[in-house]
């Protein structure tokens, strides 16, 4: 039985109570080529980057920043080769999994933390000026976006590497151009050629009627 291969991009979730914690990493070559298998995309010799920044707030873990991949594609017009660079944000929200908010539950009434009320009292105070600013349009814009960037996480380690992958692969072209400008690929010619290939007998008759028709014309 294989054993499970070993996270690229994880930070342990104790890293986080106390502040927040950048996680600024290349993304392997190597990586990049397993995770785009039966893709259209394949890796280049060059690595990409990922540079988050993770919080903790409240069960919650929220990953913010940005991702850089470097990939090849086929140009859906000319069937050339190309290169490809993804560039994507990168934002999650992730909160535990069942087993994992029953174990933080636990370890809270061993260690009681501070009261929300000393803690948090200043950014409530700020967030509700904020949405006195705030449009209807803009609130169901980020309510949206907080919905579809909701996960989960499992354990005492905060395992990136499925969402990266995501992200990547959510950035792929379902129809890549090298640019809006490149020519499609060549058909192939409708004239008849006759020259390089021998005129079948049984069509001997017709070929003759059509050259009576061209010369009367």
């Amino acid at each position: 039985m294989s054993s499970k291969p070993e996270p690229q991009f994880s930070v342990p979730l104790a890293d986080l109570e106390d502040d927040e914690r950048q996680l600024e990493c290349p993304i392997p070559a190597a990586w990049l080529a397993q995770i785009l298998e039966g893709t259209e995309a394949r890796a280049r010799n060059a690595d990409g980057l990922l540079d988050v920044t993770l919080s903790k707030q409240g069960r919650e873990v929220m990953v913010r920043g940005h991702l850089k991949a470097p990939v090849e594609m086929d140009c859906a017009r000319s069937l050339e080769p190309f290169d490809l660079d993804i560039e994507t944000d990168v934002f999650l929200l992730l909160a535990p999994s069942s087993s994992a908010a029953k174990h933080q539950a636990a370890k809270k009434k061993k260690h009681p933390p501070t009261p929300a009320s000393q803690t948090q009292a200043a950014p409530q105070r700020e967030a509700k000026k904020t949405k006195k600013h705030r449009t209807e349009d803009d609130e169901d814009e980020l309510l949206s976006e907080e919905d579809a960037a909701r996960d989960v996480y499992s354990g005492e380690e905060i395992v990136l590497d499925s969402f990266v992958r995501e992200f990547i692969l959510l950035e792929l072209p379902l129809f890549p151009l090298r640019s809006e400008d490149t020519p499609p690929i060549a058909s192939p010619s409708s004239e008849p050629q006759t020259a390089d290939r021998p005129l079948d007998p049984r069509l001997a008759p017709l070929a003759a009627l059509r050259d009576r028709l061209r010369n009367k014309e």
